[in-house]
Parts: structure tokens; C-alpha cells; sequence
């Protein structure tokens, strides 16, 4: 298979062209982080970068006791001189939309290749909204009495219905609300409301609104643990769950990384807060949700973002936070722990910006030095950091890990 990584879907499948240009921040997230899905897809797959994200001679230094599990990058030019290896290859996107698949017919066309390209299906827009989650949270309130209705968002279209509802339910009862627009995700399209609306809301709802039409509003929770469930949907019309994941956000729902630990020590961390058996009720019915609605042929990985929740002195489960109709960071920390690390490891992985040039590369040679990569008899990692990705002084995006001493 030949992986390629293209965060930021979302948005190209809401503007719906194959000619749509990512932001300049995507392209550079996607360059950086290029390899990404080499920890996730098998030994003899392929990953797709460009030549600025091949990997770096330190790089493969570093990690080529991994090597053999790891997919190898390749770039275009590789495709066009080997077509004897990539005809009839299967594309693996990050996230399906019509610019990531007119990418590579373009690829095919120009170099006279048969590479096998998901099919888009118009159903892929709705499933990607929000709307769609909403839709999934109203079903599990109906079906487990322990999912507060509380939790469901409300969509507005107009800045003045989203001022009143605001300005009216804090001046009694203090709420902060939480605006999202439809297509988003990982933190990103947020806006946090809390009494009188200042102009520069005001601004920046009438923003949201006038791009993507309509916006959630729903009420900031108590929040006590992020979580998410993995899924994969195989392709002849069954989703399976894969596993939960926990993760980790800043104060303004941004995502900052995952851990890497077993399901039972994932599972432990869980059951601290609710009954695991209300989570895994919740699961069965998103699982059944999913394969009800994604198409039959759909192939690839699922995440549902969940979380656990305080009201009224006791802990709650949110089982819906967004639904993510691509691979994932969640399902690449579940990959990553499956097949690198020691099965009683922990340790955690984190993707971070940083807008100075050339800091990045820094704290890359200071985290090699304070935490050598250690890598057990059996191959997989022991101890210590390891990137995910080639680090370079022009990178600004970082993925990486750190594993714990067992």
C-alpha cells in the first residue's frame, strides 16, 4: 500500500473541489510530518513524502533497529521509475476528500500508472460534519439513560440567535459556551463564550458563520479525561473497535498527544471515573452507528473523540465529542504502542508547533541527548525519545515519543 498524509481534510472536503489549495500551515504540517503513517502502516507499505521530508541520514541512524517494521518513504519520482512495484498499488489517505483524490489521478495520468485511488462519495461531506455527530449523540441519549441530554449541541445561523442564548443563560447561571463550526477538528474552529459578546466575537462568529454557514453551540463541560474510541471500518461493510486511547489538550481544546500504554492500563485509567461497562455500552452503539451509515465499501480507520465529564458532584460520560472520518492521532498511538513498544511500557506522543525557525531542530538534539533511545533485545523501544518524523532546521511541526523506563 502507499500511505499519504493530508491533515486538515476537513476543510477540503467542505470546499468540495479537487483543485482546493490547503492553507499554507496545512501544507507545512503535511511536509513536516510527511512519514507519519509509516508507524501505523506495515513493514513492506510505502509512505509518500516530498524530498525536503525524505528521511535524514540521523534519522535512519536512530532508528534502524526499527527499520524492518517500518513503511518506506518514497517520493513521486520513485513511483514513475518503479511502476513495475507500484502498479496497482492501493492509495492510503490520511483523510479522503475530491482534492486528495484528484491528487493522485493526477499522479496516474501523468505518469502513466494504475495506482488504485479511494472513491469519494458524497455521503463523505455529511458524515464529516458535526451535525453528523449531534445526530450520533441524540441516538445514545435515547438508548443509555445514563447520557445526560444536556451534552447535545444546538446549530444556529445567525450571530444575533447565538448573542441572545449567551447573554441570557449567563447572566443566571454563569455557563460558558463553546461555538464549532461544522467542519473542523483536533481544536481548530473553536470559539469560547463566556457573558456580553465583545465586538471581536461578534466578528469572528459572523466569520464562522459566513464560511461554513451554520455553527454548534453547545455548553463547556467540567472536564475530568480525554478520551477516544479507535474503530475500523474494513471495507465489505463491517466496522470493528480497534481500542481506546487517551489524550491530551490545552485549556482551548487544542490536541496536544496521546498515551502510549496497554488497553488494560488505559481501561484502569477510565474505570476511575465511570463504570467501564456504561463506556463500553457506548462504544457498542457507536460501533452499530457507524456501520449503519458508512458506505459498504468505506476502508480505513474511524475515531470517536469522548470524554469524561463532572455535573451535579458526580462524573459523566460524553461518548460523541466529533467523529473523525480519517486516520488519526488516537488510532496512531494505538499502532504505535501495538507494534513498537513492550507491552508494560508507558510513555506518551506529542505533536507540537513551533513558529521560531530552527527551535524545533533544537529541542530534537536536546531530547537525543537527555533521553537516549534504548531498544530491547526483542526490538521494540525500551526506553527513551524518538522522532516520528525526519527533524530538520527548516521543520516546525514535531511528532515524537517518549517511553518510560519499565
Amino acid at each position: 500500500m502507499l500511505h499519504c498524509f493530508n491533515p486538515g481534510h476537513e476543510t477540503a472536503v467542505l470546499n468540495g473541489s479537487p483543485h482546493y489549495t490547503p492553507a499554507r500551515s496545512r501544507l507545512k504540517m503535511q511536509t513536516d510530518l510527511a512519514y507519519i503513517p509509516a508507524w501505523y502502516a506495515c513493514g513492506d507499505d510505502y509512505v509518500l513524502v516530498n524530498e525536503i521530508a525524505t528521511p535524514a541520514d540521523d534519522f535512519r541512524q536512530l532508528l534502524a533497529p526499527l527499520s524492518p517494521r517500518l513503511a518506506k518513504a518514497v517520493v513521486v519520482e520513485d513511483i514513475a521509475r518503479r511502476k513495475d512495484i507500484f502498479c496497482e498499488m492501493s492509495v492510503v489517505l490520511w483523510g479522503i476528500s475530491p482534492q486528495s483524490c484528484y491528487l493522485f489521478e493526477k499522479i496516474n495520468k501523468k505518469h502513466e500508472i494504475n495506482l488504485i485511488i479511494p472513491s469519494w462519495h458524497d455521503i463523505y461531506k455529511e458524515l464529516n460534519s458535526r451535525q453528523t455527530a449531534r445526530i450520533c449523540v441524540e441516538k445514545l441519549v435515547a438508548d443509555l439513560p445514563e447520557i445526560s441530554s444536556e451534552i447535545v449541541p444546538q446549530f444556529y445561523a445567525a450571530v444575533d440567535e447565538i448573542q441572545q442564548i449567551v447573554e441570557r443563560d449567563s447572566s443566571t447561571r454563569n455557563n460558558t459556551y463553546i461555538v464549532k463550526t461544522p467542519y473542523s477538528s483536533s481544536g481548530c474552529g473553536l470559539l469560547w463564550l463566556n457573558g456580553v459578546l465583545q465586538r471581536s466575537e461578534r466578528q469572528l462568529l459572523a466569520g464562522m458563520l459566513k464560511r461554513q454557514h451554520v455553527v454548534s453551540v453547545e455548553k463547556a463541560l467540567n472536564k475530568a479525561v480525554d478520551f477516544s474510541a479507535q474503530f475500523f471500518s474494513t471495507g465489505i461493510g463491517k466496522v470493528n473497535f480497534q481500542g481506546y486511547t487517551l489524550f491530551r489538550t490545552d485549556c482551548k481544546g487544542n490536541y496536544e498527544g496521546s498515551m502510549l500504554a496497554s488497553q488494560a492500563v488505559v481501561k484502569e485509567a477510565i474505570s476511575s471515573y465511570l463504570d467501564i461497562r456504561l463506556v463500553e455500552s457506548a462504544t457498542e452503539c457507536l460501533r452499530v452507528f457507524l456501520e449503519t451509515h458508512l458506505p459498504s465499501t468505506h476502508t480505513g480507520s474511524v475515531g470517536v473523540d469522548m470524554l469524561i465529564y463532572e455535573s451535579g458532584e458526580q462524573y459523566r460520560l460524553h461518548p460523541c465529542v466529533e467523529i473523525n472520518l480519517r486516520y488519526n492521532m488516537g488510532f496512531l498511538a494505538l499502532r504505535l504502542f501495538e507494534n513498537f513498544m513492550e507491552n508494560t511500557s508507558t510513555g506518551f506522543f506529542h505533536a507540537e508547533y513551533c513558529k521560531i525557525p530552527g527551535e524545533v531542530y533544537r529541542k530534537h538534539a536536546v531530547m537525543k541527548q537527555r533521553f537516549p533511545l534504548r531498544i530491547a533485545s526483542n526490538g521494540k523501544i525500551a526506553s527513551g525519545y524518538f522522532p516520528l518524523c525526519p527533524v530538520t532546521e527548516k521543520s516546525h511541526y514535531h511528532a515524537w515519543g517518549k517511553i518510560n523506563l519499565s
